[in-house]
């Protein structure tokens, strides 16, 4: 079977992550896949995903009946058998494309899109006439399905994101310890982490904010993801705690970090379902976590969750808590969210899941 993705600018976000992970694994399942990127730039995680075994194709977004003609003409030239359409940008131009090539094809919605007004009832429309045309949409969370629910009168099948559960194991105090060796990180530290490009949807600003306010200062901060700007650097410099703070950039292997650190913080204003932060549970790390669309999923599933406002003050209340606990506690209260990670969020059981949506699909 031959599956087209067809997604915006290649970055190492959820999608993405999802597809990389799973990879290796599709050739057992009689699977071809081909990544389609519509961004300006074919993006910095192609070299990934071309080794994990995806035919990379680049056609370059643009409001042109031009583009459209080049998506329909690559979907009927390559004759595939499924298409998984990933993106919001004109998903309803590019459904209706893909319906013109006689394919059914699936759309996935990967975060909570609250739209009002009137581009919320245009998107209620489109949603809706996609629908009834039979493109099926599948959402990646309850709150990503009771968005579309409430917003947009549509009720999604859910497939929760996976992760890559044959890598990210619990990890041990003493890979702790080591992972903290191999970074040069003082092993008294408590080490925060975050995962993810830098976009006021992450809320960074925020979380340095809450660290320049907190009285305890045995911590250190690692940044990992792309930055678009320097402002979180600029800010942290205006604030005197520069020098706690190492901004990684791009990261091809996360386990290092998540392995040496202490917390996993997510201060998000909302998300979809954040597979860094699976990850990050299943490699034994317990969590902050705003209390917003996304990540309010994982409160009754996981143990060790923290929540807390979106607030720089609410954020340095939270830490300064979690900091001042023992840190053996902390990590023994998410001893059992390794093997609860594989069981909700295992790769195995979402990528069947998919597999049979194009086995529907193809007919």
């Amino acid at each position: 079977m031959k599956v087209l993705h067809i997604l915006g600018e290649l970055k190492p976000s959820g999608a993405e992550a999802m597809l990389y992970a799973a990879g290796p694994l599709l050739k057992g399942m009689d699977i071809e896949a081909e990544i389609l990127s519509t961004g300006a730039e074919v993006g910095p995680y192609t070299g990934q995903l071309a080794t994990a075994g995806y035919a990379i194709r680049h056609i370059c977004f643009r409001k042109s009946p031009l583009f459209f003609w080049q998506v329909f003409k690559l979907i009927k030239d390559n004759h595939y058998d499924a298409i998984h359409l990933h993106t919001e940008r004109a998903n309803f131009w590019l459904g209706i494309v893909i319906l013109l090539t006689g394919k059914r094809g699936i759309r996935t919605i990967h975060n909570t899109f609250p739209f009002s007004g009137f581009l919320g009832w245009r998107r209620k429309l489109q949603r809706q006439l996609l629908n009834r045309l039979g493109l099926k949409h599948i959402t990646i969370s309850q709150s990503v399905h009771d968005t579309e629910y409430k917003y947009y009168g549509l009720d999604t099948a859910i497939i929760p994101n996976w992760y890559n559960s044959l890598r990210f194991l619990f990890t041990t105090p003493q890979q702790r310890a080591q992972a903290k060796v191999d970074l040069n990180i003082p092993a008294d530290s408590f080490v925060l982490l975050t995962i993810g490009n830098c976009s006021p949807v992450k809320n960074h600003t925020a979380l340095i904010q809450a660290l320049a306010l907190m009285t305890p200062d045995n911590w250190i901060y690692l940044h990992v993801g792309i930055e678009k700007d320097s402002i979180e650097r600029e800010l942290a410099a205006e604030l005197g705690i520069s020098d706690k703070i190492r901004f990684l950039g791009l990261q091809t292997d996360i386990l290092p970090f998540l392995q040496s650190s202490d917390l996993y913080v997510m201060p998000s204003t909302h998300e979809g379902c954040p597979i860094s932060a699976i990850e990050a549970i299943a490699a034994g790390l317990p969590a902050l976590m705003t209390k917003v669309p996304g990540l309010v999923d994982f409160k009754t599933i996981f143990n060790g969750l923290f929540y807390c406002e979106q607030n720089a003050e609410a954020i340095a209340a939270a830490l300064t808590e979690i900091i001042l606990t023992d840190s053996k506690i902390l990590h023994k209260e998410c001893a059992e969210n390794s093997k609860i990670a594989e069981q909700r969020f295992g790769i195995l059981r979402g990528l069947a899941n998919y597999v049979a949506e194009y086995k529907n699909t193809a007919g």
